[in-house]
């Protein structure tokens, strides 16, 4: 029997043995001790690292930035629509304005008596094609603005006599 119990015993440790070492086997441990770096390649990744941080806070400053610009953005598009409605609604009075005058245009006659002074007395027009002769006591006739028409209708001036008047002292002795 002790043959038999020294063969299991033996087995045994042979089987513990053999895991062990698969777990020694598997952990590598002769991975853990590296060779020294390169100091180039050390310089480098510290630059690398410095520059990502750089990138980090660029991006942020960005982000910052667009979203002022986003912002102002609204606010401006919102200001150029206000901006065009209110446009339109004084279009669309004028075009209301201008579409009463035209339906409710009259001819305005004024009469207009100057005052002292010499000369004859005259007739004008308001518009472009106005006659006047000149002197001051006269009748003018007048279209309001000028672009209404001037009425048809014959407008006679009151009689005036011409005489020569003295001229003034434009020549004279000092």
């Amino acid at each position: 029997m002790s043959g038999v119990m020294t063969r299991a015993y033996t087995a045994a440790v042979a089987l513990l043995v053999f895991f062990l070492a698969w777990a020694l086997v598997s952990a590598h441990p002769w991975a853990a001790s590296e060779p020294p770096k390169d100091p180039r390649l050390a310089r480098l990744e510290r630059i690398e690292a410095k520059q990502q941080e750089r990138a980090r806070k660029v991006k942020r400053v960005v982000a910052k930035r667009w979203a002022k610009y986003k912002q102002r953005e609204r606010i401006r598009r919102r200001a150029i629509a206000k901006d065009w409605k209110r446009r339109r609604e004084q279009e669309a009075i004028y075009k209301r304005k201008l579409a009463y005058s035209y339906a409710h245009r009259a001819v305005v006659v004024r009469y207009v008596y100057g005052g002292g002074g010499g000369g004859g007395g005259g007739v004008s027009s308001g518009g472009s094609s106005g006659v006047s002769s000149g002197g001051g006591g006269g009748v003018s006739v007048s279209s309001g603005g000028g672009s209404a028409p001037v009425a048809s209708a014959p407008v006679s001036a009151p009689s005036v006599s011409v005489s020569s008047a003295p001229a003034a002292a434009s020549s004279g002795s000092s």
